[in-house]
């Protein structure tokens, strides 16, 4: 059932973010989307499946909705934040590759580059998704879950590994996709992440035993020796 629902969620996400995509470029022969939606598709599904046989707690979190009550008024709004702010980006990109063309188009190194780190940034998610099951979309007291600190693996590097995957990731989409106007709007969703952040962490601090100790083993929120 779990794996059902899972899959059910991850095509309406494709449909979805296809039509984000596809239509604003006014054409269904975009190439480069057609193969990055392919390509998010088969990420999807393994990711989705491995998950479900050696990982259903941690797929399980995932399938909790990003807004609830249960939020602090401060998480709710970075979360709206920023799923307008990724919906309002994957809108632009089209807009610019077709209408606006800010900047030049990405050489073709850059391109694959680009498609590199799509992949790269979204095994980067499903790692930090194995390697912690209390990962779920909202910033929530998770207490009742008997949550416990993760402080090995990519968490021992840094505080927020799955929200790296995603920059990286969505990172390399404008690239793939030849915009570089796409590229610098990604700055958006960043401000977003980074209150989020420290919203969050300011939740773990008074819910999650050992999390301020953690906080100074591992100093690196987002980019280990950055920040």
């Amino acid at each position: 059932m779990l794996l059902i629902k899972s899959l059910i969620g991850w095509v309406i996400q494709i449909v979805v973010m296809g039509t984000i995509l596809l239509l604003p470029a006014d054409t269904w022969l975009w190439s480069e989307a057609i193969i990055l939606l392919v390509v998010w598709a088969i990420l999807g599904l393994s990711g989705t499946i491995y998950l479900s046989i050696f990982y259903p707690k941690s797929l399980e979190a995932r399938m909790i909705f990003p807004i609830s009550k249960r939020q602090p008024v401060s998480d709710r709004f970075a979360t709206i934040f920023i799923i307008i702010a990724v919906a309002f980006w994957l809108t632009f990109i089209p807009m610019d590759v077709f209408k606006f063309q800010l900047l030049p188009t990405p050489i073709i190194q850059l391109q694959v580059l680009g498609l590199f780190l799509v992949i790269v940034g979204y095994v980067l998610m499903i790692i930090a998704i194995i390697q912690n099951e209390f990962a779920v979309p909202s910033v929530i007291n998770q207490s009742d879950r008997g949550q416990e600190l993760r402080d090995t693996g990519l968490y021992g590097k840094i505080r927020h590994p799955f929200y790296l995957g995603f920059l990286v990731c969505f990172g390399g989409l404008p690239l793939w996709l030849k915009s570089y106007a796409g590229l610098i709007g990604l700055s958006l969703i960043l401000i977003g992440f980074v209150g989020r952040i420290f919203v969050e962490e300011r939740i773990l601090r008074k819910t999650l035993p050992g999390y301020t100790e953690y906080t100074a083993r591992v100093p690196y929120r987002l980019v280990p020796f950055l920040w």
